[in-house]
């Protein structure tokens, strides 16, 4: 069964991948770094305007961000998040209306399971994220609030589009779930560098729910290797991938099914491990932030000028090297 649902899983995203979409939301991820920041609020509409200005990337991906939209909350669980109204420039019909959520996590590198996300009996989890994940919900769902109070459980004519990286992509797939289960529609949603979060039961829930109509798919679109997942075989991945093989790869180079070892970034050369990982907790490795989709493709540093003038401008490389400060 839930090989059969992966199947359907996969052939769907080769209908639904639309490389604009994930370049746009790519570049919306690395905004989550911005959180906490006054500029957020303006990077985030400049990023995705209306009217062409520094040719954001939201234009040739169909959607643009409501002015005035942007909410963003801070999590005391290893977690950010930032909302946007987020709808269609064009008419023909491939964006829906919605509210985008992206995430910004990191990992302290507790690979234990625990159980407890809701209406997943069974199920086990990345514990440090599921806590993370559990916070962000309720954040979640008063930002869903404040943006557009008819975008309700249930309600049609919205739907709740998901970005993250790294660790970010992790308790983004635990925060796919709960919203699901409390009614939303998950519409088709891009995370990036995502690392397995859950066990084979997880991983067969969110296959099979994901796979239903009107539901996704979630997409992992990898670089290289991506993010190296924990080592204990209990994690099983669920989501297909979109696979690129470099990270100034021009086009992608394969389009995964979950668990096929031989394909994509599974099959990837694993790079040498920094001799201080998992000595630094919070820290999110290079792999995680390296993307052939993100602007200068990094996904993880958001520099001061595009924290505030959104991410189209290109910045100059003596500032490369300057994240964000808050």
């Amino acid at each position: 069964r839930a090989a059969a649902a992966r199947m359907r899983t996969a052939r769907h995203l080769l209908s639904k991948y639309s490389e604009p979409v994930a370049t746009a939301f790519a570049a919306l991820a690395r905004l989550s770094a911005c959180v906490g920041l006054p500029g957020i609020y303006g990077a985030v509409g400049t990023t995705c305007n209306y009217y062409d200005i520094q040719s954001p990337p939201c234009v040739p991906a169909g959607f643009y961000v409501q002015a005035g939209s942007v909410t963003a909350g801070w999590v005391v669980e290893g977690a950010s998040m930032y909302a946007a109204k987020v709808k269609p420039s064009a008419q023909d019909g491939k964006f829906q209306p919605g509210i985008l959520i992206a995430v910004e996590a990191t990992s302290n590198g507790n690979i234990g399971l625990q159980q407890g996300l809701t209406g997943c009996t069974g199920c086990g989890v990345q514990g440090e994220h599921l806590t993370s994940a559990q916070a962000l919900f309720q954040s979640t769902r008063r930002a869903i609030d404040q943006i557009d109070w008819s975008c309700s459980p249930g309600a049609v004519g919205c739907t709740i589009y998901l970005t993250a990286y790294g660790p970010g992509a992790a308790v983004a797939q635990l925060l796919a779930w709960q919203l699901a289960q409390a009614g939303y529609s998950v519409g088709t949603s891009y995370l990036f560098n995502a690392p397995m979060v859950g066990d084979e039961t997880f991983a067969n829930k969110m296959t099979e729910q994901f796979a239903k109509p009107g539901y996704g798919p979630i997409v992992n679109v990898v670089t290289g290797k991506g993010s190296l997942s924990p080592a204990a075989s209990y994690f099983k991945p669920w989501m297909a991938e979109v696979f690129y093989a470099a990270e100034n790869s021009t086009s992608l180079s394969a389009v995964c099914v979950a668990g096929d070892a031989t394909c994509g970034s599974a099959a990837a050369p694993t790079p040498p491990r920094p001799m201080w990982a998992g000595l630094i907790p919070g820290i999110v490795s290079a792999q995680a932030c390296t993307h052939a989709l993100a602007p200068d493709h990094d996904l993880c540093t958001a520099h001061d000028s595009q924290c505030y003038a959104g991410q189209p401008l290109q910045v100059p490389p003596q500032f490369q090297q300057q994240p964000a400060a808050k």
